[in-house]
């Protein structure tokens, strides 16, 4: 079948090569030019089923067993066109009958390759009209892009010596030949002149569409044309990127040509070029005997001195050909359609992005400089509400010796959702154990939404007979007991179905991570062949963002309103009942809002809600998380607002830095005088986070235990090193907490049958000191933890070492007053003889070790 793509869609053209590339290659320069054609410039356009080279005839161009990609005028013109005699040729031969545009420096006998015009292959941007539009120059000198771009045919005409009687005739212009034995058709506007009424200059070709895109080359390592791209969304190496560009697929042609679909192939034109000469600069000025670098050049390059006694002069010869060193090499696609979006249905107006196969049958060493099969790309990132073209192909004539499961010599590719990505056995959806009438809900979160698509993915329709154009019916070609690898009716192979599979354009709205294998081609220590699709939501976030922006426009324009009807009242305009009406209701609007606990608490409103937006974004972002536990989410969200609540709580006790905001600005607008409070709200957040977090992942390890990973709880928990320290954080933390509680705190308490008693105060200092460690486990137990840590604890540092210093000057009790029976009145002075500078909300830290040696309590300086 012929592979298909969507106008607009996303299509990843991934490549290998033998010859490195990249800018941080040095080793050599290169150009990566990518380029499609259509039947609008090339009719007739079409793959073949025979190997042999088409022959250069009408009846060879329209035979179908032959494959056709340039038409055959195409390559008419070319072989009558002179050369451009201005390009550098080295020292390669040149006679007279060698001096046209089908013969170039690596091309100098002027072999035939199909019907393309080697001149136009090997140069860029060619100088003539062509059949192929631009879509991308990658290049290791984006210095040039600017040229690149303004000489793309897809911005600019270019010309042509066309022969007059028969542009007159036809109206289509083609290439004018010489009027004598080696002597060829003209190459530019002077040549062409010069044969009057014979022709004519015509410049076309402009295709009307973007400049081509110019970004520097992907880098490629010498020598390695295997597949070098990353599994699974894991960011390779630096040094081992996948070469690839990302398409997205035009319809320039579809309007052109007015059509739906349009038949077109694709071509990457890889050009290298040694750095041992310009290649921009040099001409043919330096061609035969001056050639920059001689073909195999034989000398002695290193300056050896003499030596009269040996037998030799030293020389190295180089294995430089003149006709590669500098050289463009080119692969092309098979032929495909662009087809128009759908203008209905789920999929209209969506994102869509191709799905695809690569590869062939065989292992490593039989495929090599192929690849084995994957699925293209292998991490796909989509957003919610996206739709996927899932399409692949195959072959029925792979080599007889090429290993692999299924029947011999074929390609097939079926696809099953896996539950994580290091199983092996696909998930298991229980349709089987639906009843009638029930509802039902599958053990297994699929992608697909329905089992019909799940079961065309892993099944491929083999139990259907589709070639009736009005309906498929029960296509009887499967055998239930049939186990022979190489029998049709042996489906669970995938024998049965054809080379070709489209899938159809499917629409994912459930965001998740889901990998998925293929049941045939995926053997376990031979061949992997699995991918992951990442669904990324939106909706969520989009709602809550919206609805936010449109209470600040309701609010803004409320305010505006109000003021224009103030604006009207100064003027002496008399008000409307409408604008009264509007007035009234907006007084008592803000009246209700200013009474309001939400007004009058304007920090914690904005505690809870940035919480909120935590637990949001911390779900949002374990969508893109591998664990396929369906309550993963949920718990991530409860540890971003932990990791921010826990970093943050501290910051409200640090009295040090609290008396400093309260000398600033900042003081009449942050509540330092509630520090206590909001310390207390936070811890309660704090607790709320953590039962979510815990209980979730507790959820998830009980579903990991029976579905999953297969790990006992036991194993994920206490003998996990992120269970074990989740588990000892949470022990310190509610033991911080209860003995913070005040009715804890103001209670004596005694070991029974002594006479030992400690007060709930001094336990509560003593727990709170557990800080420490607890902050230490969150930095080994949450991967982020510390980003969000920083910050705060140079500040608590900060405040800790000035409590210290402060803490160490020597004050004297002048004297003590009890002016009624519970107020204590002391007048203290500092030691040194510095003078005392009051200053309103300052303290003093008082211990009295007859009743506790460890308890330090502030008290008001007035």
């Amino acid at each position: 079948g012929q592979m298909y793509y969507y106008e607009g869609s996303v299509l990843d053209i991934e490549w290998s090569m033998a010859h490195g590339c990249g800018h941080a290659n040095k080793n050599i320069q290169c150009t990566m030019v990518l380029q499609y054609m259509c039947e609008d410039s090339a009719p007739g356009l079409r793959d073949g089923s025979s190997t042999d080279r088409i022959p250069k005839t009408e009846a060879g161009a329209s035979d179908p067993q032959y494959g056709m990609h340039e038409p055959l005028q195409w390559y008419r013109d070319c072989e009558t066109r002179e050369r451009n005699m201005e390009l550098y040729t080295a020292d390669q031969s040149f006679d007279g009958t060698h001096n046209r545009a089908i013969n170039t420096r690596q091309n100098a006998k002027g072999v035939r390759s199909g019907f393309e015009c080697p001149e136009e292959r090997d140069y860029y941007p060619y100088w003539h009209p062509t059949p192929w539009r631009d879509i991308a120059v990658l290049t290791d000198d984006t210095g040039r892009c600017n040229d690149y771009q303004r000489k793309s045919q897809n911005v600019r005409d270019y010309g042509m010596c066309c022969d007059a009687a028969h542009l007159d005739t036809t109206g289509k212009c083609v290439q004018l030949n010489g009027t004598a034995s080696g002597v060829w058709g003209p190459n530019n506007a002077a040549d062409c002149n010069v044969y009057r009424q014979a022709g004519v200059w015509v410049e076309w070709g402009k295709w009307g569409t973007a400049a081509p895109t110019c970004k520097v080359s992907p880098y490629a390592r010498d020598n390695q044309p295997a597949d070098m791209s990353h599994p699974y969304g894991v960011r390779p190496a630096p040094e081992m990127p996948s070469p690839k560009y990302t398409w997205t697929v035009p319809s320039d042609v579809l309007d052109k040509l007015g059509a739906i679909e349009a038949t077109c192939v694709l071509r990457v034109r890889y050009n290298l070029t040694s750095t041992d000469y310009d290649g921009y600069s040099t001409n043919r000025l330096f061609n035969g005997v001056d050639a920059k670098v001689a073909n195999f050049p034989a000398t002695d390059f290193i300056g050896f001195s003499r030596d009269n006694d040996a037998s030799t002069d030293f020389s190295l010869r180089l294995s430089i050909d003149t006709a590669r060193l500098g050289s463009t090499h080119e692969d092309r696609s098979h032929t495909f359609r662009i087809r128009r979006k759908p203008s209905s249905g789920s999929c209209a107006g969506a994102a869509i992005y191709n799905l695809n196969v690569k590869g062939r049958r065989g292992d490593v060493v039989q495929v090599f400089p192929s690849v084995p099969y994957a699925f293209t790309p292998m991490a796909l990132e989509v957003s919610e509400g996206d739709c996927v073209h899932f399409q692949w192909t195959g072959s029925d004539a792979n080599p007889i010796e090429s290993r692999g499961y299924g029947r011999s010599m074929t390609d097939r590719t079926n696809l099953v959702e896996l539950e994580k990505m290091d199983a092996n056995v696909p998930a298991r959806h229980s349709y089987d154990e639906v009843t009638a009438g029930s509802s039902f809900w599958a053990s297994f979160s699929s992608m697909f939404s329905d089992e019909a698509t799940v079961r065309r993915m892993a099944f491929l329709n083999q139990e259907f007979d589709c070639s009736s154009a009005d309906s498929c019916v029960p296509s009887l070609a499967c055998d239930a007991a049939d186990v022979d690898e190489d029998s049709t009716s042996n489906c669970k192979l995938l024998n049965a179905a054809s080379a070709y599979f489209d899938g159809g354009l499917i629409k994912l709205d459930r965001p998740g991570y889901y990998p998925y294998m293929s049941t045939r081609n995926n053997a376990f220590g031979s061949h992997s062949h699995k991918a992951v699709i990442i669904v990324k939501a939106w909706k969520l976030l989009f709602i809550i963002g919206g609805s936010v922006a449109g209470l600040v426009i309701l609010i803004v324009a409320v305010l505006v309103a109000r003021w224009r009807i103030a604006v009207n009242a100064d003027w002496g305009i008399p008000e409307s009942s409408l604008a009264k009406g509007f007035v009234f209701v907006t007084n008592c609007s803000f009246n209700a809002i200013e009474k309001s606990w939400c007004f009058r608490h304007p920090y914690t409103v904005g505690l809870l809600l940035g919480c909120a937006i935590l637990y949001a974004v911390g779900y949002w972002q374990a969508l893109d998380d591998p664990d396929p536990a369906p309550y993963y989410p949920i718990a991530k969200g409860n540890g971003r607002c932990l990791d921010i609540l826990c970093n943050i709580i501290f910051l409200p006790v640090l009295r040090n830095l609290s008396s400093w905001l309260r000398t600033t600005p900042m003081g009449r607008v942050l509540p330092v005088d509630d520090s206590l409070y909001f310390h207390k709200l936070i811890g309660l957040l704090i607790a709320f986070a953590f039962s979510g977090h815990i209980t979730f992942h507790y959820l998830d390890f009980v579903w990991h235990s029976t579905s999953g990973s297969g790990k006992t709880v036991l194993q994920q928990t206490l003998l996990d090193w992120t269970g074990l320290t989740g588990h000892v954080i949470v022990l310190c933390m509610t033991l911080m907490m209860v003995t913070g509680l005040e009715r804890f705190r103001r209670r004596h308490w005694g070991i029974p049958f002594t006479k030992f008693q400690f007060s709930g105060h001094s336990l509560f200092v003593r727990m709170h000191k557990l800080w420490f460690l607890v902050l230490v486990l969150l930095w080994t137990h949450s991967t982020y933890f510390w980003h969000y840590s920083i910050f705060p604890v140079c500040l608590l540092i900060i405040d800790k070492l000035i409590g210290r210093l402060r803490g160490q000057k020597q004050v004297e009790l002048v004297s003590a007053q009890m002016p009624t029976r519970d107020v204590l009145y002391l007048t203290m002075q500092p030691t040194d003889g510095r003078r005392f500078k009051f200053q309103s909300g300052q303290y003093l830290f008082l211990m009295c070790p007859e009743v506790s040696k460890v308890e330090w309590h502030p008290f008001t300086i007035s």
